[in-house]
């Protein structure tokens, strides 16, 4: 399965039906939009199976891919950050917090969950440490 997944995600370049041909658009832009979704769900459960073989440099590619398209999953942002803070990347961690904390308030007025904002306290207790 993981095999195709890896070729859905080689083959898959640009938006389905392409907008500038004479569609009625709004089937088509809502169809591109679900394919857009399935690519980046495509990525995250590649992502994660990535990360349990051990490969962590294409687990953390690929999640960082998927963030793009699902900007607003908590729990992607979440693998992100762990894995920026067992390499040391803190400040990248917290760059990504601010990141999801922005998105969330702007795009639904909500605060990130309280694993993140456990994890971002963590991350910051641990740079103030640092300094």
């Amino acid at each position: 399965a993981i095999e195709f997944l890896e070729n859905a995600i080689e083959l898959y370049r640009a938006p389905f039906l392409n907008s500038e041909q004479d569609y009625e658009t709004s089937w088509v832009e809502k169809r591109q939009s679900e394919i857009h979704e399935m690519y980046g769900e495509a990525l995250s459960i590649l992502a994660t199976h990535k990360y349990n073989e051990g490969l962590i440099e294409h687990a953390l590619g690929y999640y960082l891919s998927a963030l793009k398209i699902l900007n607003h999953r908590e729990e992607i942002v979440e693998k992100v950050m762990r894995i920026y803070q067992d390499r040391d990347q803190l400040q990248d961690a917290l760059e990504l917090y601010h990141w999801i904390e922005k998105n969330l308030q702007s795009d639904y007025g909500i605060d990130p969950n309280s694993v993140l904002k456990a994890l971002a306290d963590e991350i910051r207790q641990a740079l103030d440490n640092e300094g």
